[in-house]
């Protein structure tokens, strides 16, 4: 938390990289993952190469539970921990279809590069993330994601509004007041009709959509 709150601190490379590679020695000795990111169950069909959008701590089981069977995994982040702990953990077990991509999304939101331009996938996951977007922002990486898929490809998206619900019935003192201290800081601002809009969106991007 002290590292987190000084930028100076948090924004340095080489605290990073040592905070990041540690926790990837920590993941390796203990397996003891932060946060389990179970796989697709159509990613052992899939022949092309895989995004993961915004993997966060999630790729570390991803990393483990990815064999050599499948194709290329591409995992991707914009936090420095994070893409040094999850390369850290993919050199230690030797996986050699998995990248570790620094990115965000889309490439038109930001002006920085996402995923390499003449790549195409086979699926892309994103898991827990668009909620973190606005509306229009959510869109472009809808289309940029319409853009990379080959035919029949998949786009998978986990996601909920419970951070919304959350920070209505936080509204209540009664309930604000079971919360641990600091929680609430740390919830996203979610629109009020989070899921219809994202279905809407969807569609508008030119998706089928098979599942809800």
């Amino acid at each position: 938390g002290a590292i987190r709150d000084q930028p100076a601190l948090s924004g340095d490379k080489e605290i990073a990289r040592i905070l990041g590679e540690s926790y990837g020695h920590y993941i390796h000795e203990t397996g003891n993952f932060p946060w389990e990111g179970p796989l697709d169950k159509s990613s052992g069909t899939v022949t092309h190469p895989v995004l993961d959008v915004a993997t966060g701590l999630a790729g570390f089981s991803l990393i483990h539970d990815w064999t050599e069977a499948h194709p290329l995994l591409i995992l991707t982040d914009n936090t420095p921990f994070i893409i040094e702990g999850l390369s850290c953990y993919k050199k230690l077990i030797g996986k050699k279809n998995i990248e570790i991509l620094e990115s965000n999304f889309p490439e038109e939101q930001h002006g920085e590069k996402s995923a390499p331009a003449d790549m195409y996938f086979g699926s892309i996951w994103a898991n827990k993330f668009l909620h973190h977007l606005q509306r229009e922002d959510r869109g472009r990486f809808l289309r940029w994601a319409m853009g990379r898929l080959i035919p029949k490809g998949v786009l998978s998206i986990v996601d909920t509004d419970l951070e919304y619900q959350i920070l209505q019935q936080a509204k209540d003192p009664v309930f604000r007041a079971k919360l641990i201290p600091g929680y609430l800081e740390t919830l996203v601002e979610v629109e009020k009709e989070f899921c219809k809009n994202l279905v809407e969106d969807i569609n508008e991007a030119g998706f089928k959509l098979t599942g809800f």
